[in-house]
């Protein structure tokens, strides 16, 4: 007994540490890839651009993080995750350096293009390394705790950037990103080799039993909901960031807002997120076909931006505030749920890191749409405009999930 306690405790500790090291990592990415969305009212009169011009900038970002992440998805088994996680940082923290210091608007737009490019690489390797390390035992407190990432990175941006704003200084946000990220990149290129060795080879044994295990009609329902989840992924993050990139614009143009005020009352989207893994793991247990959960999440949030739309006329920011977060909770639980729980829960019938990448990649057309669409749908028929936009993506959506369940009542039917 003594003896399988010995051997038992290092497993779960060092595996408990490698999950930290994943979230620490990828927490920290978002320091670097949403200091300029947390400051766009900011950037926008700093620099004398349009609410166009200023979204264009984060949709480059997404451009390339989104494109990058489908062939990184594909090329993720041949790259060391040492280093990629490490150059990734170490690429954004310089980037963000280079952004505090300068007056040049093009220079900005370059360099977040290139920023999109070396975080990238992240969640690919994130994945591909729990996947290929841990057992299956770890897969739902690892997917609860690297689902946190994106809220736990927002968060801190988002809070640090509403301090800096109210003393007048939205460039340290950058020069705060510049240095951490760096540091972190470095806590990762030392300890992560450590930990992985002293963590058992079991996965590998786990991986290839789940493949032999695997019917032709649980093959199938998987590509069909990874088939789904390419077009849900794109409506996600178009919420999802369009959501945290204008709300503090909307919050200060709807209803006259000071700005700090207005970056603070969008912390309450993260602080939510944080909870949306934990809520996607709970309903997963009643629901247990992931193309449904998500179109739950949906059809609740197109109830809530509903009622944001008519109650528009009252003028009251607590409405739309805290309808706005609840949406934020759904898309973000959906977010981890198809980009972090279903490749986890799906190791050994897929490639995790493949299908995680691909997704991911998805996701970010979506935040590349969101940021200069919404923008621009802004500029030219104001929010009222940009609400009712929402409220058709979250029904198309449904309209996804209604044409997933024919295809699949198909399948049932040819294997039965």
């Amino acid at each position: 007994m003594e003896k399988s306690l010995n051997q038992t405790n290092p497993t779960k500790k060092y595996s408990y540490l490698l999950i930290f090291l994943c979230w620490l990592a990828y927490s920290v990415s978002y320091l670097g890839k949403m200091s300029y969305s947390a400051n766009i009212v900011q950037v926008e009169k700093f620099y004398d651009v349009t609410h166009a011009s200023a979204g264009l900038v984060s949709t480059l970002l997404f451009i390339s993080y989104g494109v990058m992440q489908i062939i990184n998805g594909f090329l993720c088994k041949y790259y060391s995750s040492r280093f990629v996680i490490f150059l990734g940082l170490a690429v954004s923290g310089i980037v963000n350096l280079i952004v505090a210091f300068t007056d040049n608007f093009t220079l900005v737009t370059v360099l977040w293009f290139i920023n999109g490019i070396a975080l990238s690489f992240l969640w690919t390797a994130v994945i591909r390394t729990l996947s290929e390390t841990l057992t299956k035992e770890y897969m739902a407190i690892a997917s609860i705790i690297v689902g946190t990432t994106v809220a736990a990175g927002t968060f801190v941006i988002y809070g640090v950037s509403s301090v800096l704003v109210a003393i007048n200084y939205f460039k340290g946000a950058f020069l705060f990103a510049g240095i951490v990220m760096p540091i972190v990149a470095v806590i990762w290129f030392i300890f992560m080799p450590r930990v992985v060795a002293k963590i058992p080879k079991e996965a590998k044994e786990e991986l290839k039993l789940e493949k032999v295990n695997a019917s032709k009609l649980e093959v199938k329902h998987i590509y069909l909901s990874v088939a789904c989840f390419f077009l849900i992924a794109i409506a996600i993050n178009f919420i999802k960031d369009g959501l945290v990139t204008w709300v503090p614009a909307i919050m200060k143009d709807t209803y006259n807002l000071p700005e700090s005020i207005s970056i603070i009352l969008t912390l309450a989207l993260p602080c939510v997120a944080v909870f949306g893994n934990m809520m996607g793991v709970a309903i997963h247990k009643k629901i247990t076909d992931f193309v449904t959960q998500v179109a739950l999440m949906f059809l609740i949030s197109a109830v809530l931006v509903g009622a944001v739309i008519a109650g528009l006329s009252l003028n009251v920011f607590i409405i739309t505030i805290v309808c706005f977060a609840v949406v934020y909770l759904c898309v973000s639980s959906c977010n981890s749920l198809v980009t972090s729980m279903f490749p986890l829960f799906m190791k050994g019938k897929v490639n995790s890191g493949l299908i995680a990448g691909v997704i991911n990649g998805f996701c970010y057309v979506g935040s590349a749409l969101s940021t200069y669409v919404l923008g621009a749908v802004a500029d030219a028929r104001g929010w009222n405009a940009v609400f009712w936009l929402l409220f058709i993506i979250c029904v198309a959506v449904l309209v996804v999930w209604l044409v997933y369940q024919i295809v699949y009542q198909i399948f049932r039917k040819k294997h039965a």
